[in-house]
């Protein structure tokens, strides 16, 4: 929690100080006024939710702290937008937070939204910091006013399949086979294809790539005794479950050894 506060707290600062020179209306304000944006309804709302409380806990600590030194100690001042999990709906509410002139935008969340949200801003000049989106293309279409300080799905993909390797090869090379179960979105489909083709540059045999909705069926077609899932950490611990029923009903799979214990993330989750 401390680490994502601090990359929070440390992304709205940087989206107020970034702005100071580029938008004039915050020269000599005594809040700034920032938007928050993120899908807090619909399908993304829990994860939305979150990013929201993050920027709000960050706005509180700076503005306690006594604000923004470089603008006089000029407090912060959120405008919240709900993308409402789905792109065109956020591009709406950055023409909102324009309206109501916002000096700067972090947010969105979701790869696709954030496409939408970045183009929209770039409009308006309003530098628009992304806080979780790792589309590469968001930062690689040449918009001066789009920022994003973690790594996009393409470095994320090839550090995974890497330290997977070294787990691999450690253990004495149990896993030969990986099926990619991903979510139907720009995140999930793009970091499937990229694992899809690191994975076989270190002997990996992928026998599929397929969304998330499918995976009850696909899982039960493929006999994935030796399977690793790829899913959002929402549903990863039910994926990993359904993972483990269906190699338990399979008496004649060859079986590789199995942990009572899945890494994810910072730490382990329980089966």
């Amino acid at each position: 929690m401390s680490s994502r506060r601090t990359f929070l707290r440390r992304s709205t600062a940087a989206a107020a100080l970034v702005a100071a020179p580029w938008v004039a209306r915050a020269a000599s304000a005594k809040s700034i006024r920032i938007g928050v944006l993120h899908p807090v309804t619909g399908a993304l709302a829990y994860s939305g939710q979150q990013c929201r409380l993050g920027a709000l806990l960050a706005i509180e600590d700076i503005n306690n702290a006594g604000g923004i030194k470089s603008q006089g100690g000029a407090l912060i001042e959120a405008v919240l937008g709900d993308a409402q999990s789905r792109p065109e709906a956020g591009a709406a509410e950055v023409e909102r937070m324009n309206e109501a002139g916002v000096t700067a935008i972090v947010g969105a969340y979701a790869s696709a939204i954030c496409l939408t949200t970045t183009q929209t801003a770039a409009k308006y000049g309003l530098p628009h910091v992304v806080d979780v989106g790792v589309a590469d293309q968001i930062v690689e279409r040449g918009l001066t006013n789009t920022f994003r300080f973690g790594p996009g799905y393409r470095m994320c993909s090839q550090r995974a399949v890497d330290n997977l390797n070294t787990l691999n090869t450690d253990a004495g090379k149990p896993a030969r086979t990986v099926m990619i179960v991903h979510e139907e979105s720009l995140f999930g489909a793009g970091t499937a294809a990229l694992l899809s083709s690191e994975l076989p540059k270190y002997g990996f045999r992928n026998q599929g790539s397929h969304q998330a909705s499918e995976s009850d069926a696909r899982l039960q077609q493929h006999r994935a005794t030796h399977a690793r899932g790829q899913s959002r950490h929402r549903d990863s611990r039910q994926l990993l479950q359904r993972i483990r029923a269906v190699a338990a009903r399979d008496e004649t799979a060859e079986r590789a050894p199995q942990s009572d214990l899945f890494g994810i993330g910072r730490g382990r989750i329980e089966l």
